[in-house]
């Protein structure tokens, strides 16, 4: 087990460097058929098509990002304030829903590579289904994170922090930080609150 989960901590360290790649990858190409269109007043046939597959790839992939670190937009108001029994419940129903996520997405994601893979995008000739390869991808890793989470698996991913960058690690540190801060801030107004309320009365 600890071989197949420091597998897949590499996947997501290539993850991340594939998506850093193909942000850059995207500007670039936009950028310079922006200058060639409207300074050189020609363009790239491909640029456009290219982008598009850049950005499927990406969203795909920074969601399966987001899944393993809790980044996707959520709504904590109620988890908050229920029992730790109740949180703890919905914390694993939500597991088994990106599980289950994940699985739609790999058997209708491989389906519809198989049948698109004998037609080719019209600009660069590619094979369309290399447009939606990354979806069946992400399915897999939906999955696997899902599971993870679901039967409180260590992910050992300690001795990752160094290969994730200062800014990263600086991010997440901030983050804390506020998160302690706000909590903070917001205990002491409570407090003053009901001083205030306690001498009026």
């Amino acid at each position: 087990m600890a071989k197949v989960i420091h597998a897949f901590n590499v996947v997501f360290l290539a993850l991340i460097t594939i998506a850093k790649l193909l942000i850059i990858a995207m500007t670039v190409i936009v950028g310079v058929t922006v200058y060639l269109r409207y300074v050189v007043g020609r363009g790239v046939r491909w640029s456009a098509e290219m982008a598009q597959v850049l950005q499927v790839w990406f969203t795909f992939i920074a969601m399966a990002l987001g899944v393993r670190k809790g980044m996707h937009i959520s709504i904590n108001i109620m988890p908050e304030n229920l029992s730790p029994k109740i949180s703890f419940v919905l914390a694993k129903l939500q597991n088994v829903l990106v599980g289950g996520v994940g699985v739609v997405m790999f058997m209708y994601g491989r389906q519809l590579v198989q049948s698109t893979m004998r037609s080719v995008l019209p600009a660069t000739g590619m094979p369309s289904g290399y447009l939606y390869l990354i979806m069946p991808i992400c399915g897999v890793l939906l999955i696997a994170e899902s599971l993870i989470d679901l039967f409180g698996i260590d992910r050992r991913d300690g001795w990752m922090a160094p290969y994730l960058g200062e800014d990263e690690i600086e991010l997440e540190e901030q983050m804390e930080h506020g998160k302690e801060e706000g909590e903070r801030l917001f205990g002491s107004e409570a407090n003053e609150t009901a001083v205030k309320e306690n001498g009026n009365g």
